[in-house]
């Protein structure tokens, strides 16, 4: 028989407030966000039995805002005070190709979280960049006529093994020709690689 103790504060937790917690979090955020022109938000709320927990899609023409969901996660990440987000997962909405998003999940949100991530994204995507240069310069040299070009492609593997079962092992897979095998000692607290 498997006992299961609960924490108290489980035991008592309002699910309904709680899940109403997230969604004026998320509120917040998206009515900061939804000031900007061209972006849209729209809050989901799963109903499957994991991951339960309602995300804002914040959603932008990348070409109008001159950043993309990956470059925005990546900067609110690198720059203080960070915001973690999503970005660049999941299928375009009908209509929405050639957009970008980013998600923002309000289950690890504490009190106060949700107006600092509005205005740090907010912050972000207001702020003033060039557009990017889609055309291709012209070359600054005559490259024209026959060249021949060798590609070279290749991979490789690497197996880490303990040195008392290499020698069986190399035997055991009869590996002995083209094999790089590096051995360290026990000194350098290492094992043998072999790469095949």
């Amino acid at each position: 028989m498997l006992l299961l103790e609960i924490a108290p504060e489980r035991r008592t937790r309002d699910h309904s407030a709680e899940w109403k917690t997230w969604l004026g979090w998320l509120d917040t955020v998206a009515k900061r966000v939804g000031t900007i022109p061209g972006v849209t938000t729209a809050v989901r709320e799963p109903n499957g039995l994991s991951n339960r927990s309602p995300s804002l899609s914040i959603t932008w023409d990348p070409t109008k805002l001159h950043i993309t969901g990956p470059e925005l996660a990546d900067q609110l990440a690198r720059t203080k005070p960070r915001v973690a987000v999503g970005a660049g997962g999941g299928r375009p909405a009908a209509g929405a190709e050639g957009m970008t998003s980013i998600s923002v999940a309000a289950w690890m949100m504490q009190p106060g979280d949700d107006k600092v991530a509005a205005d740090r994204i907010h912050g972000v995507l207001t702020a003033t960049r060039s557009a990017r240069v889609t055309e291709m310069r012209a070359p600054s040299v005559n490259v024209a006529g026959r060249w021949d070009v060798d590609i070279t492609f290749s991979s490789s593997q690497e197996l880490v093994i303990v040195p008392e079962v290499r020698d069986k092992l190399l035997d055991a897979w009869g590996i002995d020709a083209g094999v790089r095998v590096g051995e360290f000692t026990r000194e350098q607290n290492a094992y043998s690689t072999i790469t095949v």
